[in-house]
C-alpha cells in the first residue's frame, strides 16, 4: 500500500469508478486522506516523473494537469503513479531509485480532484501516447486484497 505501515484509509472510489476510474484509470483507487499525509514507494523502482508546482483544483476534467504527481518505472515495464500530491509534496527527483517503503511525498488536493485524497494507479504503456490500466493486488495485514471495496479501510503491512 502507499502509506506508512500500520496506517489504515477508507477507499472513496475502486475499479470503475462512477466519477473518474475509466480508460486509463480503471483500475486505479482513491485512498481519502488528509493534505500532507506521508506517502511511501509501494513497490521499488526509478522516478520517472514528477509535477510540484500546483496549488490549484477544481472538480472538472480541465483542472487535471494542475494535479501534483509522483510517476515510478518499476523492473517489469509497469508504472505506479500518485496523485493529487499538496503542492511542493514530492520528496523525490527524476531518476532516482526508490525501495518498497520508502517516504515519497505527501498527499494533497490538487488537479481534478473534489477532496483531498491520494489516486494511486498501475499502468504499462502500450505505445508512446497509450497506457493501459492494471489491476492492483497489494498486501494488508489481513492478506491480498485482489479487488478492493468502496467504504472498505486497509491496514498497511
Amino acid at each position: 500500500l502507499p502509506y506508512q505501515r500500520g496506517d489504515s484509509y477508507v477507499v472513496t472510489q475502486g475499479y470503475n469508478g462512477k466519477f473518474t476510474h475509466k480508460g486509463h484509470s480503471q483500475y486505479a483507487i482513491d485512498f481519502v486522506m488528509e493534505v500532507g499525509t506521508k506517502l511511501y514507494a509501494a513497490r521499488e523502482g526509478v522516478v520517472v516523473k514528477i509535477k510540484s508546482d500546483s496549488n490549484k483544483r477544481g472538480d472538472t476534467k480541465e483542472f487535471a494537469k494542475y494535479g501534483n504527481h509522483i510517476i515510478v518505472e518499476h523492473s517489469d515495464s509497469t508504472f505506479s503513479t500518485y496523485y493529487h500530491l499538496k503542492k511542493n509534496g514530492v520528496g523525490v527527483k527524476v531518476g532516482q531509485r526508490v525501495k518498497r517503503g520508502q517516504l515519497i511525498g505527501s498527499s494533497g488536493n490538487t488537479g481534478f480532484s473534489r477532496g483531498p485524497h491520494l489516486h494511486f494507479a498501475v499502468f504499462k504503456a502500450v505505445s508512446v501516447k497509450s497506457t493501459k490500466s492494471l489491476p492492483i493486488r497489494f498486501a494488508s495485514i489481513k492478506g491480498i486484497v485482489n479487488n478492493p471495496k468502496i467504504g472498505a479501510s486497509y491496514i498497511a503491512r
